[in-house]
């Protein structure tokens, strides 16, 4: 069997791969190289990458169903039916009991039971349920092998809410909404991942909740500040809202105060509703977040960011490589003159960017960073 091992171990090294993929070869073993194998390589990163920082989920949860769960939901967000954008909730309970008698009833119950490793194995029944079943209220109820049937969350909260609430505990849930291309893991009561598709160069992109949180860490205000941050960062990226957000000790400088800005009269970041703050987002210009006594609160919106400094023609040329164009230049430039402030772009293609001063600390696409730090 070792040998079995090291044989695949060397044929995986020799495949046309880039660098950071092939040199994780024996983490790609372990996981399942069965199923690595078939799917293409920026899945096949995702799927590494995830195993390695989620160890944990693995010891109970089945390798292979996962990366079958994850392709079949894949191929849902990439496509469409008669229009009709289609959305699922997967929740994998410890056991059969506990599945069925999750949430509460739902009316949806002819949906055949079946086995989740053959998830891809679809005929397009299971996919022809999704029309019927509104993820907006309703999930389908698994153990860690097989589905049992559909049943509906206890409250009518956001999805997110539902789906933190439901993973209490040692299970695993994947949501997908009509229309997004994005899907989200929730493990053990906490949202872990976005698996999304980048509209700037059609690649499947990730953005990890963990990776947001430590970077934003250092901030002057408590861990529920920084947990409704991270998740309002994030879903502004789900939902391809473009925005800029400041964050600032110094929230009442003469440049935010613009004709145009909208004073928000410090409003607390934790009492106001998603609905409001995507609104605030809405606006053109950016918006600017105080933190004071360990609190965040919402200063102003709309507000054109103006700098007196000059980036280096290489910053500049580097950026507009990227295709980020002005909303990046400017707050690249707001950055520069305000190397206390972090500067946080969410772009209308997903990517999100922190720079603090002239450096970027935060870009998924790894490639991109580098050309802008060098």
């Amino acid at each position: 069997m070792e040998n079995l091992k090291e044989t695949l171990i060397e044929k995986f090294k020799k495949t046309k791969l880039p660098k950071k993929i092939s040199s994780t070869a024996e983490d790609a073993i372990e996981f399942t190289i069965d199923e690595l194998k078939k799917v293409p390589v920026s899945t096949r990163e995702f799927l590494i990458e995830f195993k390695n920082k989620n160890p944990n989920i693995f010891k109970n949860f089945n390798a292979d169903i996962f990366i079958n769960i994850v392709r079949h939901l894949r191929m849902v967000g990439e496509q469409k039916r008669e229009k009709h954008q289609m959305g699922v909730n997967f929740v994998c309970f410890g056991d059969k009991d506990t599945a069925i008698n999750s949430g509460v009833h739902s009316l949806v119950n002819e949906i055949e039971e079946f086995e989740l490793k053959d998830i891809l194995n679809d005929d397009g029944r299971l996919q022809r349920s999704y029309r019927f079943v509104n993820p907006q209220t309703s999930f389908y109820a698994c153990d860690r092998d097989k589905f049992y049937k559909v049943r509906d969350f206890k409250e009518e909260k956001e999805i997110f809410y539902n789906m933190e609430s439901i993973t209490e505990g040692d299970r695993i849930g994947f949501s997908i909404e009509g229309g997004t291309s994005c899907i989200r893991i929730f493990y053990s009561g906490k949202h872990i991942v976005d698996y999304l598709l980048s509209d700037q160069n059609g690649e499947w992109i990730c953005h990890y909740s963990n990776d947001l949180h430590e970077l934003l860490n250092n901030l002057p205000v408590d861990n529920r500040n920084i947990d409704k941050l991270v998740q309002r960062i994030l879903n502004l990226s789900y939902t391809s809202k473009g925005a800029i957000l400041v964050l600032t000790t110094s929230a009442d400088r003469d440049c935010f105060k613009t004709a145009q800005s909208v004073n928000l009269k410090n409003k607390s970041f934790l009492e106001i509703s998603n609905t409001q703050f995507n609104t605030f987002a809405d606006f053109d210009g950016a918006m600017i977040i105080k933190m004071t006594n360990n609190s965040a609160f919402l200063s102003r919106c709309g507000v054109f960011l103006s700098s007196q400094g000059k980036l280096s023609n290489e910053y500049i040329d580097a950026i507009k490589r990227t295709t980020s164009g002005t909303r990046h230049e400017k707050a690249a430039m707001y950055a520069h003159d305000n190397p206390h402030d972090y500067v946080i772009i969410i772009s209308e293609n997903r990517s999100i960017s922190v720079l603090k001063g002239e450096e970027l600390i935060y870009w998924r696409d790894k490639q991109i960073k580098n050309q802008i730090n060098k």
